[in-house]
This record gives C-alpha cells, sequence and structure tokens, in this order.
C-alpha cells in the first residue's frame, strides 16, 4: 500500500460519528413490531451512566465475502490522549497494538501507563520506557483504554 492510500482518522470524529442520530429511511427503514410494518424512524445511542473505564475496540479489517479473503486495514488512526463521550471526558492509559502489515503475520504488544503517567512498552518480557507512544503504520492500535480523569491508575505490575 502505498503512503499516499493510508487514511488518517481522528478518534475523537470517530466517536463523535458513533454517536449521531441514524435516520432510517428509504431502503433503511425501521421494522416496527406494532404495526408490522417498515417505517421511518431514528436511532439514537443514549449513555444512561458513563463507565469508569471506557474500552474501545477499532475494526483494523475487512473481510471480502466473494473471495473469502480478509485484509488488515492501514488506517492511521490518531488516538487522543484525550476524549469526551457526550462532554464526559477521558484518558488514554494503554492499547494493545498489532504490528505487521497483514492479518496473517506481525505481532502484538501493549502500551500503558504507570502511576507517574509515563509511557511503557511491553513486549514479549521486555518492558521499556517510550514517550512518545509509537503510532506509525503498520502499527495499528485494536484496543485502546481510557479512564476518566478523576479515576487513579491502579499499577498491574511493578515494573521496578
Amino acid at each position: 500500500m502505498a503512503a499516499s492510500d493510508v487514511f488518517l482518522f481522528l478518534l475523537q470524529e470517530l466517536l463523535d460519528y458513533f454517536i449521531l442520530p441514524e435516520h432510517l429511511s428509504g431502503e433503511n427503514q425501521y421494522r416496527c413490531d406494532s404495526c408490522v410494518g417498515l417505517r421511518d424512524a431514528q436511532r439514537s445511542i443514549k449513555i444512561l451512566q458513563f463507565p469508569s473505564h471506557l474500552v474501545l475496540t477499532l475494526k483494523q479489517f475487512q473481510f471480502n465475502s466473494k473471495t473469502g479473503q480478509r485484509a488488515k486495514l492501514l488506517h492511521r488512526v490518531q488516538c487522543s490522549e484525550n476524549i469526551e463521550l457526550h462532554n464526559q471526558p477521558y484518558k488514554l492509559y494503554a492499547a494493545v497494538v498489532h504490528s505487521g502489515s497483514s492479518m496473517d503475520t506481525g505481532h502484538y504488544y501493549t502500551l500503558a501507563r504507570d502511576q507517574s503517567l509515563a509511557w511503557h512498552i511491553f513486549n514479549d518480557s521486555t518492558v521499556a520506557p517510550c514517550n512518545p507512544p509509537p503510532w506509525n503504520i503498520p502499527d495499528t492500535p485494536y484496543i485502546l483504554f481510557y479512564t476518566r480523569p478523576e479515576e487513579q491508575l491502579q499499577p498491574a505490575v511493578d515494573i521496578t
């Protein structure tokens, strides 16, 4: 894939788009159970209680049903350290990343912050500081872990 084929997406814009109301009309009408017919409608997402931790999974692959093949998408998603979901702020504290240009090869590693909020890379048996985290293609984040700013991060392991 050429560099010109790589798309850049901002995570905040993707979240904002995801929670926009969706108008169901035309060939995409809602099937009403009450009247047993198709009707225009609006689908919306409402968050009744904001979680202390937010886990986002990014779909970084596509499946071609005609050929039966799957491919890794090399779209670059700018993973902001701070995001908002309905005006509730969240701060990035960890990510699972796939390094490799195909779904059939590559390597997974984790990026995480310690109590001092410094970034570390957890790669097999190696732990090393990395500031800032490497968000470069073909290293693509698959799972992002956010927390509300008022939450205290608790270390999962002692890296000293």
